[in-house]
């Protein structure tokens, strides 16, 4: 066969694909090769994908560019969804009905603490009391929630305010309702600590400590370990930061934070009075 047949052949193998696959075309033509049309398809798909990226990011272009809002002392410290209290329904020292709304609309300082803790909660409750004095200008709150309600009753707590000399305008402690039942403490106070802030908290009974407020040194019971921690909350109870409560540095740098946040907040809230918690 010589090279004219071959290529008539050739032209005729084509000519009969097109009729069998495609129908005939106008002129003659064989029609696009296969690798043609896989550049072509690629080409729109790159040509696709530039546009959709100038559209959602309009910086690649020169355009605007997005940048995230900054942060402000409302802002919080933490990536993600934020750590909020949550929802609950507890009692104060004077023994009245309290939940999550004692820590709305205000900025608030708030603890983990219990009354025999021998060691971190007085070191707490004081630099607590000690920010108290020195943010009196200010609306800022603090509230100390117990984590020991089988021996912390309101009594008790209002008893170490009291010692403590807290000013009850802007301070609460919060615990379970007494007497607990039979059936054990709900624990309440724990579960928001634990699972809600993400705490570490852990009973001790290789370390007995004494129950104070038993009034005889032979009642003891197990030493519950927990941080050194103080909070620093929205207005919605969600946590802003949290700092060490053994660390003057830490102590100074909430103070600053909570003055500051208590301005912006009652700016944002048009400088009303943004109220005071039901005290003494």
């Amino acid at each position: 066969m010589g090279v004219q047949d071959a290529m008539q052949n050739g032209q005729a193998d084509v000519s009969t694909t097109t009729a069998a696959g495609e129908g005939p075309r106008a002129g003659g033509g064989g029609g696009m090769p296969t690798w043609m049309k896989f550049l072509s398809l690629g080409a729109g798909l790159v040509f696709l994908a530039s546009f959709s990226m100038l559209v959602m990011y309009p910086g690649m272009a020169g355009g605007p560019k997005w940048t995230p809002p900054p942060k402000t002392a409302l802002s919080s410290d933490f990536d993600g969804e934020p750590l909020l209290v949550g929802s609950f329904n507890l009692v104060n020292q004077n023994g009245d009905d309290v939940n999550e709304l004692l820590l709305y609309k205000h900025v608030t300082i708030a603890a983990f603490v219990f009354s025999n803790c021998p060691l971190a909660c007085p070191t707490i409750t004081t630099q607590m009391k000690m920010l108290q004095d020195s943010l009196s200008d200010t609306q800022v709150r603090f509230t100390a929630f117990s984590i020991d309600p089988a021996n912390d009753s309101p009594a008790v707590l209002k008893a170490w305010g009291e010692r403590l000399r807290v000013n009850w305008e802007t301070w609460s402690f919060v615990t379970e309702r007494h007497p607990i039942s039979s059936a054990g403490p709900a624990h309440t106070v724990r579960q928001i600590y634990t699972e809600n802030l993400k705490a570490h908290l852990a009973t001790d009974p290789k370390e007995r400590i004494a129950v104070k407020s038993a009034g005889d040194p032979s009642v003891t019971m197990d030493n519950i370990v927990h941080p050194f921690e103080l909070y620093l909350l929205g207005p919605k109870g969600e946590v802003l930061a949290k700092y060490a409560a053994n660390r003057q540095e830490d102590i100074d740098a909430l103070r600053v934070r909570a003055r500051e946040a208590d301005a912006l907040l009652r700016g944002i809230r048009g400088g009303g009075d943004a109220g005071k918690p039901s005290g003494k």
